[in-house]
């Protein structure tokens, strides 16, 4: 039978608000119920956690508040304070045995309502990024967090998180620091030993850096030895955003730009490498900002066909046709 809630529930919400952890004993003592949640679906415990009352949220778990949510299985509570950068209450919940750091969220039995609709409606903060990472593994949530710091990172690979596990997409959680130029995340999880060519068939940590133009972590990755033969096309990418010092540290670490790697880079990312050089003019602006809104798997990708068809013809004479001359490869050597 469903139990109702009672005063005691209601008023234990507004102590785990407050803080206020005699008034948590006295209601517990009196019946109230840690993991009763509200019509916001919110308990006790995630009240603690956006409030960022470490000490209310260890007591709530001494007296058997569940680290899970009522409707959704898994690190519930962990990911919440990973994504409101609770660093304390992270260190906590990463050392509570029920809670697997590796598992990603699930919906209970037959709910209409979803893991992102639970946790919008507590107000936990949102995921950057054009897709959402809310129901991933913790360690995949803090590589796409805005407010994850290195030492969640740390904590969470102390506990046991695989530093190259993979997000539902294919993704390591490095691919999404340099994606979202996290450096301070980017560099913990070298630290504790992730793939610095990330996962396969999947767009490298060092084209996701390039990309944004996050010197600082293409600096990180080519000391961790990162493989830059591989895309063939890496300072085509780099001149193309108009990184010039990205492209000469990548020169000088080894990537080549010489006409065998021109007649052998993958057509997948011709359009990178030959339409890039021209739409990153400022004139080109707008067409810039369609792309970055219609990402990689928009119909503008259709285009990568015929550039590279365009390409083929005209490279065989002039390799470098989109480069402009003034930052062209050969005087990057």
């Amino acid at each position: 039978m469903k139990r109702h809630r009672s005063s005691y529930d209601l008023a234990l919400y507004d102590a785990a608000e407050v803080g206020d952890v005699k008034l948590l004993h006295a209601l517990v003592g009196s019946g109230a119920d840690v993991n009763m949640m509200t019509r916001l679906y919110e308990t006790p415990l995630l009240v603690a956690i956006r409030e960022n009352r470490t000490e209310m949220a260890a007591q709530l778990l001494t007296h058997g508040a569940s680290p899970e949510h009522p409707l959704c299985s898994g690190p519930f509570a962990l990911n919440a304070a990973i994504r409101f950068g609770r660093e304390d209450i992270v260190e906590m919940l990463t050392a509570n045995p029920q809670v697997d750091v590796n598992a990603m969220l699930q919906n209970r039995c037959d709910t209409r309502l979803d893991v992102t609709q639970v946790l919008e409606s507590c107000r936990v903060p949102p995921i950057i990024g054009m897709y959402s990472y809310v129901a991933e593994p913790p360690l995949i949530v803090a590589a796409a967090g805005t407010r994850t710091s290195a030492r969640i990172v740390e904590l969470l690979i102390h506990a046991g998180a695989r530093p190259d596990l993979q997000s539902s997409r294919g993704d390591t959680a490095l691919q999404l620091a340099c994606c979202f130029g996290f450096k301070g995340t980017a560099a913990a999880l070298v630290r504790a030993g992730a793939n610095v060519n990330g996962a396969p068939h999947r767009t490298s940590p060092l084209v996701y850096a390039i990309n944004c133009g996050a010197e600082d972590i293409v600096e990180l990755l080519l000391n961790a030895g990162v493989d830059v033969t591989t895309p063939g096309d890496l300072l085509y990418i780099a001149i193309g955003r108009n990184h010039v010092r990205i492209a000469k540290a990548l020169a000088m670490a080894g990537a080549r730009g010489d006409e065998e790697h021109e007649r052998n880079v993958d057509p997948s990312v011709y359009m990178r490498r030959t339409l890039f050089p021209i739409i990153a003019r400022p004139q080109f602006a707008f067409i810039r900002g369609v792309h970055a809104r219609l990402g990689a798997d928009s119909p503008i990708q259709l285009l990568a066909g015929f550039a590279h068809i365009l390409n083929f013809i005209i490279s065989r004479s002039l390799p470098c046709w989109a480069i402009p001359k003034e930052v062209a490869l050969p005087e990057l050597a």
